[in-house]
């Protein structure tokens, strides 16, 4: 599958109110929801025949969603892992085409998002519901005037976030599931520019991503405000001297972590306060003598995940406790 992403993060809806608003997704099975699992690293393996995986998205229950090759077509198929202290299963979501791919990036309490292969041979983004009996996928379309699209998250909610090619550039997008259909959303990019790609978005709506500042391609931590009355866009900026930078999560504080360019070119992980007064940004740090950082999500406490560079030149997972 051609694909739009440029950089990663490391996610049908089930039901609806009577006000036609997304309402809470139904879980996807576990037996038993909490169970326990086995400290340390695990091998989450790959589908049947397969020699590649990767894992993305994690739920408060521990499934995992990402996409792992399968045999005999080499094909990527979005994947669903449940780890228990009985081991690893691991569920085929499928494609929306036949012979064709699907990948996975987030997922929440009841629902699994990413990309797959239509009938078409496009790309568009997918939202997968799984229950006991069935999985069920759903084609998320693109945005007026789109052609490839792309899921990244959903919140607690299922709306979903991603980005869609348009002429010219990528747009960030969307999408609202209801009872009575999809609709996608161009969020649009900060003036004069022509990308922009969403990554994340809480249960209030906010989403966060990158958007360039003009046609030069200088890329910029963005937050969006989705309300009925339109879509306001709000440059986050850098930390102080730095040149670029891109968001990742956001938590239901408002809080935002990605990662930005410091005044010596390096890139740190960085921390996004936005107040009725203005906006902060708190550099975050790096391991001790290494010299790259980048925060992919940030919870609920604020704490904060992502990767860093050891003093070796080793990449490990990084906890940041602001």
């Amino acid at each position: 599958m051609k694909r739009l992403i440029l950089f990663l993060t490391a996610v049908g809806v089930t039901g609806c109110g009577d006000s036609g608003q997304p309402t809470a997704p139904a879980r996807i099975p576990s037996r038993p929801e909490f169970a326990a699992v086995p400290s340390g690293i695990t091998d989450l393996g790959t589908l049947l025949g397969g020699d590649f995986g990767d894992a993305f998205g994690i739920n408060a229950r521990g499934q995992v969603a990402g996409f792992s090759n399968i045999a005999p077509s080499g094909q990527n198929h979005a994947a669903l892992w449940t780890v228990t202290s009985k081991g690893v299963t691991v569920q085929d979501l499928g494609t929306l085409a036949v012979a064709g791919s699907s990948e996975a990036f987030a997922i929440n309490g009841g629902q699994v998002v990413g990309d797959a292969t239509t009938a078409s041979g496009g790309g568009h983004a997918a939202l997968w519901t799984v229950t006991f009996k069935a999985v069920t996928v759903q084609d998320l379309g693109t945005i007026p005037g789109g052609g490839s699209s792309v899921a990244m998250g959903l919140n607690g909610l299922g709306q979903v976030v991603g980005f869609a090619g348009i002429t010219p550039g990528i747009h960030a997008a969307l999408w609202t599931v209801t009872s009575t259909g999809v609709t996608a959303q161009d969020l649009g990019t900060l003036p004069g520019a022509d990308l922009s790609k969403a990554l994340g978005i809480n249960d209030g709506g906010q989403v966060v991503g990158s958007s360039t500042t003009t046609s030069s391609g200088v890329t910029h931590a963005t937050l969006w405000t989705v309300t009925s009355t339109g879509v306001a866009l709000q440059d986050l900026g850098t930390l102080p001297g730095g040149g670029f930078s891109q968001a990742f999560g956001i938590n239901d504080r408002g809080q935002v972590v990605g990662s930005s360019a410091t005044t010596s070119g390096a890139v740190h992980a960085a921390l996004w306060t936005v107040t009725s007064t203005g906006v902060s940004v708190q550099d975050l740090g790096t391991l001790p003598g290494g010299s790259f950082s980048e925060a992919h999500g940030i919870n609920a406490r604020g704490l904060a995940v992502g990767v860093g560079a050891a003093a070796s030149g080793a990449t490990h997972a990084v906890q940041w406790n602001p």
